[in-house]
Order: structure tokens, then sequence, then C-alpha cells
């Protein structure tokens, strides 16, 4: 019973932090996509074995989730292909196009590669 009791307890404060703490400010929540280029390739170079595994799947997975806000933003029903999309060309793409220009956001270098995915819908 003591352990349902903690349990419960822990359930509970962890619900209260949930509901009464501040909004995290969009500085805390940016993700890879606010680093520049050159700390990202500063990470991902220190990293070794599962750990740069890791990190180069983020990679992908931030950028995945990019390009899907970018593709709600198109307008007339234009939709990038992002069925191509593995781990692999994604994260080697954006360290790739990074090593190219350090000081730049990698945002931006994950918009370039955005914009040559091919269309899928026709829009008008």
């Amino acid at each position: 019973m003591k352990c349902v009791d903690r349990k419960l307890s822990a359930l509970l404060l962890l619900i209260g932090l949930a509901i009464f703490s501040p909004p995290a400010s969009a500085q805390e929540t940016a993700g890879i996509g606010a680093l520049t280029c050159s700390r990202l390739l500063s990470i991902y170079e220190t990293l070794e074995g599962a750990e740069q595994q890791e990190f180069y799947v983020a990679i992908h997975q931030w950028a995945y989730g990019f390009f899907t806000g970018q593709n709600r933003q198109l307008r007339d029903n234009r939709r990038r292909d992002l069925r191509a999309l593995t781990v692999e060309t994604t994260a080697d793409e954006i360290l790739s196009l990074c090593r190219m220009d350090p000081s730049a956001r990698v945002w931006r270098k994950a918009d370039v590669l955005f914009q040559r995915l091919a269309y899928v819908s026709p829009g008008v």
C-alpha cells in the first residue's frame, strides 16, 4: 500500500508542477534549429559511438518536424515530398551544408534542404 501511496503522491506532484510551472520561452524550446552550424558541428564531433548516433538521429527528427511545419505553411495545397528522407540523407545533408557555412543557423540550412524537395501535390 505504501508503494501505491508514494507513486500517487509523486504523480500528483508532477501534475502540480506541470500545471503551475511558467511556460518555457521560445529560446528554451527552439531546439537544434536555433544552434549555429558551428555549434552543431562541435557537439556532433565531440560525441562518440552511441551518443553521436543518437545526436545524428536527433538532427533528422528535428528536421523532419521542421519540414512538416514548413509544409503546413505552403499555399494552395502544395506539399513537399518527405517520404524519401531517411535519417542518413537528412542528417548527412544538414551536416554537409553546415560545414560550408558554419556561421549560419541550422534552421536556415534545413530550409535549403527543404526547398530542394520535390512537390507531391500540384496545388494551383
